[in-house]
């Protein structure tokens, strides 16, 4: 798993850090990341979704993996 958890205090430092691991996910197929949600990372993800969405990215709950 990876983590976006981070003192974060740029929306720059979240979309490092998203693309990082948007590149593990897709090389290996499926990834869990593991996070805090703050109102930075909420906004970066709502933000990047359509990208994500043309890469074949799908960011959904724990819950709705787990069984």
């Amino acid at each position: 798993s990876e983590s976006l958890d981070g003192n974060w205090t740029k929306a720059a430092e979240v979309r490092a850090r998203l693309k990082e691991i948007i590149a593990a996910a897709l090389q290996r197929g499926a990834l869990v990341v593991i996070m805090r949600p703050n109102a930075l990372v909420l906004t970066v993800l709502e933000t990047e979704s359509p990208k994500l969405k043309e890469q074949g990215v799908e960011l959904v709950p724990i819950s709705r993996l787990a069984l």
